[in-house]
């Protein structure tokens, strides 16, 4: 697990980790609503300079054309989300993905994905009653921009047990992943994460780093 920092980021960025790359380095951020992947991918974005590609952001796109959410807006949604990180990674483009990565869904596009680019995944995970709290917060807060998604549904299905938080689980056939418990207070310390995303030493697919102890699954 990747630890936790009530202190601010130092200033490093990944200058350390700067080097030419045979393929482009794609970092997707991934895990249940309300556990932080939207505010990690930004941190790991922000101190790389990196692009972040979200799929609810797209998926927001798509329905403000519409005037409406379409009937077809997930499988419009996948394909919009594919089609944009394999050209971006084809065209030598480093970037940050966020979306909340189903089990199904990663075995058919993961491996795709690895075709074009150096995959890392970072599985952002907190316990139920802390999904239930920030998703309950997240819509007293802000209501009105969130009419895209399904949230009160997802609240409903959080309180009562029936949400499927076990489909969010890193896939067996997932890259190299770190798993980043983002339940406890101040933010999670963003160092070890960048260190397993942009360190030259490809970590083995168990969460390993190639050159040190177990830092990923547990």
């Amino acid at each position: 697990m990747a630890s936790r920092s009530s202190d601010t980021d130092s200033p490093a960025g990944v200058g350390s980790y700067l080097r030419p790359r045979p393929r482009p380095t794609l970092v997707v951020v991934s895990g249940p609503p309300g556990s932080g992947k939207s505010t990690t991918a930004r941190r790991i974005a922000d101190r790389s300079c990196l692009p972040v590609i979200s799929r609810d952001a797209l998926k927001g796109g798509i329905c403000f054309t519409h005037g409406q959410v379409p009937a077809d807006i997930a499988a419009l949604t996948a394909e919009r989300f594919r089609t944009t990180l394999v050209e971006l990674a084809t065209a030598g483009v480093s970037l940050v993905a966020e979306w909340a990565l189903h089990r199904a869904t990663a075995s058919q596009l993961l491996p795709l994905l690895g075709g074009v680019a150096e995959l890392r995944l970072v599985q952002c995970t907190a316990p139920r009653e802390v999904l239930l709290d920030r998703v309950r917060a997240r819509l007293a807060d802000d209501p009105g921009t969130r009419w895209p998604f399904p949230d009160e549904r997802v609240l409903a299905d959080l309180a009562d047990g029936s949400f499927p938080l076990a489909e969010f689980t890193p896939a067996d056939a997932a890259p190299a992943t770190l798993v980043v418990d983002t339940s406890g207070p101040g933010e999670v310390d963003l160092d070890p994460i960048l260190r397993f995303c942009f360190a030259a030493d490809r970590p083995v697919t168990d969460g390993r780093a190639a050159d040190g102890p177990p830092e990923g699954r547990s």
